[in-house]
């Protein structure tokens, strides 16, 4: 298994289930056993194409997917999906940040919606994204540090 190829599964697999395989599925899906995954999921994290949770061997961000529960929900319709904490014909991402709300749709070709809260307040925010464009709506997205610095500490930039 390359990890080129291991890499291209995982993301059509998030694509797909909506989440981020565990270490336990990958094993099984691959069947090189797993050290070899381990392996691989290791040289992934470290060039930075995926986040692995601190010492675990499980997915943490497949950027701009997030593996666990954030502030930022990326809804997308007409794609059927049975998770029962989903209405049928959409499905939905966690997105790591404001930024990667925006890569999910760009990535993905669709229209969707994102969904926050604000920081400060707790207000609830609703974004709709049509044909890559925002409609209007008077959101400020604050970054504390500038993109070139974002590997410092990914998991809390």
């Amino acid at each position: 298994m390359s990890t080129a190829d291991l890499r291209f599964w995982i993301y059509r697999f998030v694509v797909e289930q909506c989440r981020t395989p565990t270490f336990e599925e990958i094993v099984a899906h691959h069947g090189v056993g797993e050290i070899a995954t381990r392996t691989a999921l290791q040289d992934l994290h470290h060039r930075h194409e995926l986040v692995l949770l601190p010492q675990s061997d499980q997915i943490w961000m497949a950027m701009p997917f997030s593996a666990v529960p954030t502030t930022v929900q990326v809804e997308v319709g007409g794609t059927a999906r049975n998770e029962s904490d989903r209405a049928p014909g959409v499905a939905s991402w966690w997105a790591n940040c404001a930024w990667d709300a925006f890569g999910i749709l760009a990535a993905l070709d669709v229209d969707g919606t994102i969904r926050s809260t604000c920081p400060d307040c707790g207000f609830a925010l609703k974004l709709e994204v049509i044909r890559g464009q925002a409609l209007a709506q008077e959101w400020v997205v604050h970054f504390l540090l500038p993109a070139a610095r974002w590997w410092e500490n990914i998991g809390f930039t």
